[in-house]
């Protein structure tokens, strides 16, 4: 039985209350569409997995399973021929990311393009997002892009300004502060929010803390191969003592990875409409030298 239907994974109850199934879709989002291109999903599970296994070395806490029905789990008895076995968390709902490279939110010109694209910043900076998406509509000039005012002001001459005037604007995933994260925490109209974010300094640290030490390991291992980490994002949650754990998903579809060519092999391929082979390859070849890394 399906407990929570996502986008890109599905979550299943299992005979442990404590345990689901997470089963990773074969769609791959971004920039306003979706496509399916077969065995991403599984190459995303056992990516996911395998970094999460090796995360488990390191002595960083993970969604993984750990037990199920009261037995034990070893090796990689948690992987499945479909789906993870995964602890049943309570979410923060909170993005973390680290970026190394300017690309993206910062860059983009529909977006907030502050910085030139590509650059190396000289330390690694942390942002946090809270998960949260809403669609506003009847837009009005001053809401929209830099790319869309230029375009209507052009077109405002000819009489057909409204047609560059969208309907509807999402607006999704703000930048947020600790101050403004305890506020939520205890005063946002949203159930959602209100009790089930964090309201003390030194967890906001932990949190820090963890998003900065997964990416670093994940930048030692991209290192060791060649390849470049320009950014990375995931979330976190509670497990059932208590304990901070990495959570969801951290996968090729949540990073921005590329080669020594400088070539993508995450999902900005797919952003960038790339044929579906490649970024299947791509995908695989990320799979392949973690599987082979945290062995």
């Amino acid at each position: 039985m399906i407990l929570i239907q996502g986008s890109s994974k599905d979550f299943y109850q299992t005979a442990d209350p404590r345990v689901l199934k997470v089963i990773f879709k074969d769609v791959v989002h971004g920039r306003g569409r979706a496509s399916t291109i077969p065995g991403t999903g599984r190459l995303r599970e056992e990516f996911c997995f395998y970094f999460y296994q090796f995360l488990e070395k390191q002595g960083v806490k993970t969604q993984l399973a750990k037990s199920i029905s009261g037995q034990k789990l070893s090796g990689n008895d948690a992987l499945l021929p479909q789906g993870i076995l995964v602890e049943h968390l309570s979410m923060i709902p909170l993005e973390w990311i680290v970026r190394y490279v300017a690309r993206g939110h910062w860059v983009d010109s529909h977006k907030v393009p502050l910085f030139p694209q590509g650059i190396s910043f000289h330390q690694p900076i942390v942002e946090c997002c809270l998960k949260w998406k809403q669609a506003a509509d009847n837009l009005s000039y001053q809401h929209l892009g830099p790319m869309k005012r230029t375009l209507w002001r052009m077109m405002q001459h000819l009489g057909l300004s409204d047609i560059v005037l969208p309907e509807k604007m999402v607006v999704d995933d703000p930048r947020v502060t600790f101050d403004i994260v305890r506020a939520l925490h205890h005063h946002a109209s949203e159930p959602s929010f209100r009790g089930k974010l964090i309201d003390t300094q030194e967890t906001w640290h932990d949190l820090q803390t963890i998003a900065l030490r997964v990416n670093e390991y994940l930048r030692e291992f991209l290192n060791s191969q060649g390849w470049i980490l320009e950014d990375g994002k995931f979330e976190m949650g509670w497990n059932n003592t208590g304990e901070i754990v990495v959570g969801d998903e951290y996968t090729q579809d949540s990073s921005r990875i590329r080669n020594q060519a400088n070539e993508s092999l995450t999902k900005d391929l797919y952003r960038d409409k790339k044929p579906d082979q490649l970024i299947y390859e791509s995908y695989a070849k990320l799979t392949e030298a973690m599987k082979a890394y945290a062995a």
